[in-house]
């Protein structure tokens, strides 16, 4: 995932968002988040995600 991350928006912080994400995925658990990139890569993996940017 950092490598689709990367591709998406180069940023420090892409190593821990991709390791938190994948952590949701292999264990079934719902990926909060605000940030747009990490929505988008995530949800193409399989991630159920929440993006706080938007309404319920």
């Amino acid at each position: 995932m950092k490598t689709q991350l990367d591709a998406e928006k180069k940023r420090p912080s892409n190593t821990n968002d991709a390791l938190i994400a994948d952590t949701c995925l292999q264990n079934g658990f719902l990926l909060i988040t605000n940030d747009q990139a990490l929505t988008k890569v995530a949800t193409v993996n399989g991630c159920a995600v929440r993006d706080l940017r938007t309404k319920p």
